[in-house]
């Protein structure tokens, strides 16, 4: 004879509902703890810049009169530094414009061209100039056709 089995339920199994909101918290979980590491190490490096800030600031000044010695010799470095100058800061240098002196294109003792001048990220544009002046630079730090 066939054996029936009984119609009940096991009662050892969790609920559907349970689960769910268990895995819900521990993604809940496991979610706070990645934003609270990111938190942290936002946290630690604002205060090792804080610290360290003239370590930071001389670190920079040597990284970017670095940059503007080899601002010729890397395409993607100069596009950088005229990205920097002429449209975020909208300064020429690091400290002015004669740090330009450091680069052996734009020094005054260089027989290229451009020397005693500055590139023409430097230079303030009119708003009503349709062509971009890329000369505009030269000769701007040369005593003798300044007039200083």
């Amino acid at each position: 004879m066939a054996r029936i089995k009984p119609n009940r339920r096991d009662k050892t199994e969790v609920s559907c509902v349970i689960k769910y909101l268990v895995f819900g918290f521990n993604v809940l979980f496991w979610y706070s703890i990645c934003v609270g590491i990111v938190l942290f190490c936002q946290l630690a490096i604002t205060i090792v810049f804080f610290v360290y800030k003239d370590w930071v600031k001389d670190q920079v000044h040597s990284q970017l009169h670095h940059m503007i010695t080899n601002y010729r010799d890397d395409l993607d470095l100069q596009n950088l530094i005229d990205w920097v100058q002429g449209d975020w800061l909208k300064c020429c240098g690091v400290q002015d414009y004669n740090d330009w002196n450091k680069n052996i294109y734009f020094n005054c003792s260089s027989p290229s061209r451009e020397r005693c001048g500055v590139p023409y990220s430097c230079c303030r544009p009119n708003d009503n100039d349709i062509v971009k002046n890329y000369q505009c630079g030269y000769d701007v730090r040369d005593p003798e056709k300044v007039g200083v």
